[in-house]
């Protein structure tokens, strides 16, 4: 599952993906999109290349998240969400 540019993954989507795109990565991370990309040509972000994109190993994410504790750029699954009055 590639997670596209435009797209934010929740909680479960993340669990369930291979790669994402560097700017999902940068929001779920909590950092800017050009620091992202910065990071991404430099190696601090593992990046896999196919053509001109570039995509992040989705396990890489989880496993800074785990390390950090931090999951507050994930957007909620929808049945987390509360019921709309």
């Amino acid at each position: 599952m590639y997670m596209s540019k435009n797209h934010y993954p929740t909680r479960k989507q993340l669990e369930q993906a291979h790669t994402l795109s560097v700017r999902a990565t940068a929001y779920v991370l909590g950092i800017g999109h050009s620091t992202a990309q910065r990071y991404a040509n430099d190696g601090r972000i593992p990046i896999i290349r196919i053509g001109n994109r570039k995509l992040v190993p989705a396990q890489w994410v989880r496993d800074q998240i785990e390390l950090t504790g931090d999951d507050s750029g994930l957007l909620p699954d929808h049945h987390d969400l509360p019921p709309a009055a």
